[in-house]
């Protein structure tokens, strides 16, 4: 067995010697193991993807640990976040690389998705595919691959919301992996006290585009789709998009990275630097010191010319934070109770979208004139709040969320919407999505008022 001929292409640790015999782990023998995940795999054409209870993930993810190939093809153990909603094939594997696994089986998952180019498989998708009987059988580890095509648009459903994938399950060949999870804990610290130590390139080593901006606006990709169309297609300004950007880590929190992407576009002639925080934590008070350190034009009245995107149609005035609101919420709101469906999205995107979808794929859309913001959690020992906007959409209340203070954790989002709003709860990651994704919702909205009719 221990002599058994493996797949190199994807063995765990490439070019290194073998780990001890396969035997002498609690385990099934590798031949028992292929035959027995063939066996359970789904039957047919079906591309569905089961669910799985809290409890279950939860004791699921003691016994079997997500992995990631890093960019040397090494097999990195992937840092805790939120299993539902993060795609861990995009979430930076710990320093330290996993040996001493062999692989024993491959089995066909699903993972839904939002956009046909983005592969975004989460845990609990997968622990949730994994046939039970394999649980208990010394399988500690997997990492999931598109299936093998040469375009992820070819491994999708009819509905282009489903990837199908392939899942590798591995087992300890000696203790090494075990000592690595066991000392996990140990590891994040090293791993904290590593990035503490961590210098953000600055603009001058990434592009020399910083150096020639004009204006800096921060909009995420739908605000970014929304401003293009008003000025663009609409104002008739000369709108031409660069097509490549730059995306880099510009800090540290917990050794968690704050990520940060950057496109320009020359508008009327003049370069703006459109950014955007692409991390599970963000930190907006991190991006706007290293934005004036590295890229900090000026407006003609002398103030920073770095606007929001609702701030981005009159550049002459400076920034004023209009669109946050001060109050702090009240948690036990009934509105959160009677919340159907949960929308990422800024009030900039939120009105750009009923500007786009009121009267054609909505017919009807009432505003709630009463924001709140509530307070979701701390992170590094500073608040993270959530201002939460209501509408009513062809009977249907929708919560349109935005972080409301420099820290945002997504992470922190997510729990607190499962945790207030016993409708997005039932229904998990199917009741709430990004304003990129709300077609999602208004789906969601026709299906139940032709289910209530």
């Amino acid at each position: 067995m221990g002599n058994q001929n493996t797949d190199q292409r994807n063995s765990p640790a490439r070019g290194s010697p073998p780990g001890s015999q396969f035997e002498a782990t609690p385990a099934l023998g590798a031949l028992q193991m292929s035959a027995l995940s063939r066996n359970l795999l789904p039957a047919g054409p079906a591309w569905v993807i089961p669910e799985i209870s809290d409890a279950a993930l939860s004791e699921r993810m003691k016994q079997v640990h997500a992995l990631r190939r890093d960019r040397e093809d090494n097999l990195r153990l992937v840092p805790a976040h939120d299993p539902r909603t993060e795609a861990f094939s995009m979430v930076e594997g710990h320093s330290d690389g996993v040996r001493g696994l062999r692989e024993v089986a491959r089995i066909t998952t699903y993972h839904s998705t939002g956009y046909a180019m983005f592969f975004k498989p989460s845990i609990a998708e997968v622990l949730a595919q994994i046939p039970p009987q394999l649980f208990g059988t010394g399988i500690c580890a997997f990492e999931t691959i598109p299936a093998p095509h040469n375009h992820l648009t070819e491994i999708m459903d009819s509905s282009q919301s489903i990837h199908r994938a392939e899942t590798i399950l591995y087992i300890p060949t000696d203790d090494e992996m075990q000592r690595f999870v066991v000392d996990e804990g140990a590891m994040h610290a090293r791993e904290v006290a590593r990035f503490k130590r961590y210098r953000a390139p600055s603009a001058a080593e990434l592009d020399g585009r910083f150096s020639e901006t004009a204006l800096v606006v921060k909009a995420d990709p739908y605000e970014h789709l929304s401003i293009w169309k008003r000025f663009h297609q609409e104002l008739r300004l000369a709108w031409v998009d660069d097509p490549s950007g730059v995306a880099c880590a510009i800090g540290y929190r917990e050794a968690m990275p704050i990520m940060a992407t950057f496109r320009w576009a020359s508008i009327e002639g003049q370069r703006v630097l459109f950014v955007q925080s692409e991390s599970l934590v963000s930190d907006a008070g991190m991006l706007d010191q290293w934005l004036e350190s590295n890229c900090n034009p000026t407006l003609p009245n002398g103030n920073r010319a770095t606007l929001s995107a609702a701030q981005f149609a009159d550049v002459k005035s400076a920034p004023s934070n209009a669109d946050f609101v001060e109050a702090l919420g009240d948690h036990s709101d009934s509105r959160f109770a009677e919340t159907f469906y949960a929308v990422e999205a800024s009030p900039f995107a939120q009105r750009a979208l009923r500007n786009e979808f009121l009267n054609d794929g909505i017919s009807s859309w009432e505003e709630d004139p009463n924001p709140i913001r509530v307070n979701i959690g701390r992170l590094d020992g500073s608040p993270v709040d959530m201002q939460c906007n209501f509408a009513v959409l062809d009977g249907k209340r929708i919560l349109f969320y935005s972080n409301a203070t420099p820290l945002c954790h997504h992470g922190l989002e997510i729990a607190w919407l499962r945790a207030h709003c016993p409708q997005i709860s039932a229904k998990g990651r199917n009741a709430h999505d990004n304003a990129m994704n709300f077609v999602s919702c208004l789906h969601a909205v026709d299906t139940a008022n032709k289910e209530d009719a």
